[in-house]
């Protein structure tokens, strides 16, 4: 930023060219949108981050029984085992937040409505469609389309957003 006076994108104020960051909030006078939100406000930024990361905590559990049928279908007595082991352990690491989200009905019904259909549609899929059949294809494209809008539903919804907001407040 050499040659001009810049103005700081988290504060507005004006600084002189030889000085990389704002002296007046401490901002980098290169920062991208993440630490210009940090500066302005550091709360919501935190919020935000945080219920972001309570989503990511929450999603491998709902295909772990998806999963865990494949593997025991298959033999991989092992890796099963290992996913197991692997729930476990996200189920005990969070466990607060399971408990939080149990205690909403909706949204334990639905958690736990999209994790049954998956495990069924699977078990179907298995046992009951032969590989050379036209509803592989078919049953794919209800796998990819009932998924991405659940995922949608779950990362964009007002339900589970509030949920996570009112889970943050309390923790």
């Amino acid at each position: 930023m050499k040659g001009y006076r810049w103005t700081c994108n988290a504060c507005s104020f004006g600084n002189d060219s030889n000085k990389t960051h704002c002296t007046n909030c401490g901002c980098s006078s290169t920062a991208g949108t993440e630490d210009i939100e940090k500066h302005k406000n550091p709360e919501g930024f935190n919020k935000r981050t945080k219920i972001e990361e309570y989503k990511k905590q929450v999603l491998p559990l709902l295909f772990s029984p998806c999963f865990l049928a494949i593997y025991m279908h298959n033999g991989k007595i092992e890796i099963a085992l290992l996913l197991f082991v692997s729930v476990s352990f996200l189920i005990t690491k969070n466990l607060k937040l399971l408990q939080y989200i149990c205690t909403d009905k909706k949204a334990k019904t639905m958690l736990v409505t999209f994790s049954g259909v998956l495990l069924v549609f699977f078990l179907v899929r298995i046992y009951l469609i032969p590989n050379n059949s036209s509803l592989v294809g078919w049953g794919l494209m209800f796998y990819f389309i009932f998924t991405f809008g659940f995922l949608f539903y779950f990362s964009k919804g007002k339900r589970f957003s509030r949920l996570f907001e009112k889970f943050y407040k309390e923790s």
